[in-house]
């Protein structure tokens, strides 16, 4: 489907026909042909999900082009219980790899002032300092990334994965 959208907030949703499972893969591309100061662009794609149990990852990919870009990825779990979020994942890691390559990988954001000032520049909503969230704000160079999560000691719940290019 190809749609063009004016500035704003908008959410894909997929769901299994008459009750069907399985896995599935979403896709989002900004098709932007030229890029200006004044143009709409794709800013922060994210996924909700659940995850969980022995094994279960949840792998969101992007990719980066036009010159190293620094990029802020948050995995959020507990930090969804104040939106009324019920089964929110309590404890999970995140990771970044670049092909089969680990780049970066972060348990428990701990909450520094770098990552706390950083996510309100991007209008990322608050985590609280203490959670355990995860969150990794790295330089990338152009290419193609995957974003890994999973709960710690395979647990399992709702999680949001977070992508934001950092101006």
């Amino acid at each position: 489907m190809l749609v063009s959208l004016e500035r704003g907030n908008f959410n894909l949703q997929v769901t299994g026909a008459a009750g069907a499972t399985g896995a599935v893969l979403a896709e989002a591309y900004d098709a932007t042909e030229t890029f200006t100061t004044s143009s709409s662009r794709l800013v922060n794609p994210s996924v909700r999900a659940r995850t969980g149990g022995e094994g279960d990852t949840l792998v969101g990919g992007f990719v980066t082009a036009g010159g190293t870009k620094r990029v802020l990825v948050r995995a959020v779990g507990p930090g969804l219980t104040p939106f009324g979020v019920t089964g929110a994942l309590v404890d999970l890691q995140l990771a970044i790899y670049a092909g089969a390559t680990l780049h970066a990988i972060n348990d428990d954001w701990g909450g520094g002032p770098v990552l706390t000032d950083v996510s309100a520049r991007v209008g990322a909503f608050t985590l609280p300092a203490t959670s355990r969230d995860a969150a990794l704000l790295v330089r990338l160079t152009p290419g193609a990334y995957s974003a890994h999560l999973w709960g710690a000691n395979n647990s399992s719940g709702i999680v949001l994965l977070e992508i934001y290019e950092v101006p």
